[in-house]
């Protein structure tokens, strides 16, 4: 995301900006080197891991407004963000748990992730990420701020973990950075409703070609158990 330069007009705001962004390179830093876990408690670890990873550097613009050259209100900011994102690895563990996921199932989850993508829903949860007001408290905000996306991005990194499951660790990486770019991408003003349409459009004709190549016999079942691991 291109941060404005009024934003980080203040000495203040800079070190806001590298104290999150630290936060956000050690998490990536975490995803590379801790091992795949697949216990409950593992994935949520993951997940949150992820929240922090992909979803902060989506929200960069509205929590230095929000922040106002204040770490306190940019910490109080994230931790109300994070909270919303950590709390639906609850209905993420659910939705994978559920789903036997094969590589046809996982190529209809990307149709299906596309069509939302065109729907008035996602739409409105987008323009209300990039709109956040600065007057109220800053958690509060942050709740407000990690409803909004987790509308609009939350189909998307549920498939996207169902996804890189069954990936080699460094391609799984590579993935998830891709997911972090295109929802820093979609949430920037600069993208108007046309683009994000087409954008759908797109995961769907792709994932539609994946489908008739042959993704019924390709990729893996996942289920997440206590303490058991993902079952092929």
């Amino acid at each position: 995301m291109i941060v404005t330069a009024g934003l980080l007009g203040t000495q203040g705001a800079r070190r806001v900006l590298l104290l999150i962004m630290c936060a956000v390179a050690l998490a990536w830093v975490a995803l590379a080197i801790i091992p795949m876990s697949h216990s409950q408690l593992g994935f949520v670890l993951m997940w949150t891991l992820m929240s922090l990873a992909m979803m902060i550097p989506t929200v960069l613009r509205p929590m230095l407004r929000i922040a106002g050259g204040s770490a306190m209100r940019a910490c109080s900011f994230v931790v109300g963000y994070l909270t919303i994102w950590i709390a639906m690895a609850v209905p993420a563990i659910i939705l994978v748990n559920a789903v036997p996921w094969s590589g046809l199932l996982i190529s209809f989850g990307w149709i299906v992730v596309g069509l939302y993508q065109l729907t008035p829903w996602t739409q409105t949860a987008l323009r209300r990420c990039r709109s956040m007001q600065a007057s109220d408290p800053a958690f509060q905000l942050g709740i407000k701020e990690g409803v909004a996306c987790a509308s609009a991005c939350f189909p998307l990194m549920v498939i996207g973990v169902v996804t890189t499951a069954g990936m080699q660790p460094a391609l799984s990486l590579l993935s998830m950075v891709a997911l972090a770019a295109f929802m820093i991408w979609e949430k920037s003003p600069r993208v108007g409703s046309v683009a994000l349409r087409a954008s759908g459009i797109a995961v769907i004709l792709v994932a539609s070609t994946m489908l008739v190549l042959g993704g019924a016999e390709t990729g893996h079942m996942h289920k997440i158990s206590a303490p058991s691991s993902w079952v092929e």
